[in-house]
């Protein structure tokens, strides 16, 4: 599913990595009051990016390494 989300967008115009997560998270149509799931955050950097995109979801992010969240 989310490799098909890319379709359409300019890399060029999306080159850092922080505006293609934005662009991402904006097509996967999250509403205010969802909820999201990411499984392997490691830092969390992608589901403090998705908590600043799309204002009023829910993010949980999970990783089996100790050193990560």
């Amino acid at each position: 599913m989310l490799r098909g989300m890319w379709a359409g967008v300019d890399r060029g115009r999306w080159g850092d990595k922080e505006s293609r997560y934005a662009e991402l998270f904006r097509r996967l149509r999250l509403r205010s009051g969802g909820v999201a799931l990411e499984v392997g955050c490691g830092t969390g950097g992608a589901s403090r990016l998705l908590a600043q995109v799309v204002e009023g979801v829910r993010v949980i992010g999970v990783d089996p390494s100790r050193l990560a969240v």
